[in-house]
C-alpha cells in the first residue's frame, strides 16, 4: 500500500490499463481481481477509483452481456459496489453510462447473483443527486422484479442500514411500483423489523431513515398497534411524528 500512495497511485493504473487494454481474458480477470484485493486492503483506494476511468470501462462489459454473467462480469459487479460504497459524489457522466438500459441488463441476472446485485444497486442508488432520474428505479419500473422485493427485505431483517432504507424509500415514492416488487406480508414483516430497530438503534441517522420508513409504510397502510407505539416515542422530528401517528390512527381502530 505504502507503494502505490506513494508512487501517486501509478501502480493502480497501471492495473487499470491492463484491464482495458489487453485482449487475454485470462489476463483481464487476474487484473481486475488484483484492483478488487487492492480496494479491501485499503479503501482509500476508493476515490481515485472512482474518479478513474474504470467504473466507464466496466460499464462497457455489460454492453454484450448474453444469457449468463461470467466470472468477470461478476467480479466487475462486486468492485463497483466496493467504488459505490463510498459517501463521495461520483462524477455526474458515471449516471450517463450507468442508465436505465444498464440496470435493466443486471436485473435480468438478479436470480445469478441475488447479494451482489442488490449490493450494487443499493450503493449506486444512494448516491444518485436530486435532479437526476434513479436509473435502478426506472429500470425496474419496466421490468418489476419480485425477487428484488423479497431480497430487499430479507437483508434489511438481518440488517439494517441507511442505504438499503433509502433504497426502499425510493421505491415506494415512485407510484405503485411498490405494489409490482412486495408482497403485502413481506411489507408487515419490514414494518416490524423498522419499527423494532427505531426504538433500539442508538444512531440517529439509522433512526431517522426508519422513522422515514414507517411514515412511507404507514401512508400505504402497513402498520399495527406496535408500529404506533415505536412512533410515539420517537423524539428525533416531532412534526414527522405527529403526522405519521394521524395516519397511523387513521388505519387502526
Amino acid at each position: 500500500m505504502e507503494l502505490i500512495t506513494t508512487d501517486d497511485f501509478e501502480w493502480l493504473s497501471h492495473l487499470i490499463n491492463v484491464y482495458q487494454m489487453d485482449q487475454n481474458e485470462s489476463v483481464r480477470l487476474e487484473g481486475l481481481c488484483c484492483i478488487s484485493s487492492l480496494v479491501d486492503a485499503c479503501h482509500s483506494l476508493i476515490p481515485f477509483l472512482l474518479n478513474s476511468r474504470l467504473p466507464e470501462v466496466l460499464a462497457l462489459e455489460f454492453q454484450t452481456v448474453d444469457t449468463t454473467l461470467t466470472e468477470l462480469h461478476h467480479i466487475a459487479i462486486k468492485l463497483l459496489t466496493k467504488i459505490y460504497s463510498t459517501d463521495r459524489p461520483p462524477p455526474l457522466n458515471h449516471f450517463e453510462f450507468f442508465d436505465w438500459n444498464f440496470f435493466m441488463k443486471i436485473i435480468g441476472h438478479l436470480k445469478e447473483h441475488p447479494s451482489e446485485i442488490l449490493d450494487y444497486m443499493v450503493n449506486f442508488s444512494y448516491l444518485i443527486p436530486e435532479g437526476i432520474d434513479n436509473a435502478v428505479v426506472l429500470a425496474l419500473e419496466s421490468n418489476p422484479c419480485p425477487l428484488l422485493g423479497q431480497l430487499l427485505v430479507k437483508v434489511v431483517n438481518e440488517e439494517i442500514s441507511d442505504r438499503r432504507l433509502k433504497f426502499f424509500i425510493d421505491i415506494v415514492e415512485h407510484g405503485a411500483l411498490y405494489k409490482e416488487l412486495f408482497y403485502e406480508n413481506d411489507l408487515d414483516v419490514l414494518s416490524h423489523v423498522v419499527a423494532r430497530e427505531l426504538g433500539n438503534s442508538e444512531v440517529v441517522q439509522i433512526r431517522s431513515r426508519c422513522m422515514e420508513c414507517i411514515a412511507r409504510l404507514a401512508e400505504i397502510g402497513h402498520c399495527d398497534r406496535m408500529v404506533r407505539e415505536a412512533v410515539e416515542n420517537f423524539d428525533l422530528d416531532e412534526e414527522l411524528r405527529s403526522r405519521t401517528l394521524a395516519v397511523i390512527n387513521r388505519h387502526l381502530p
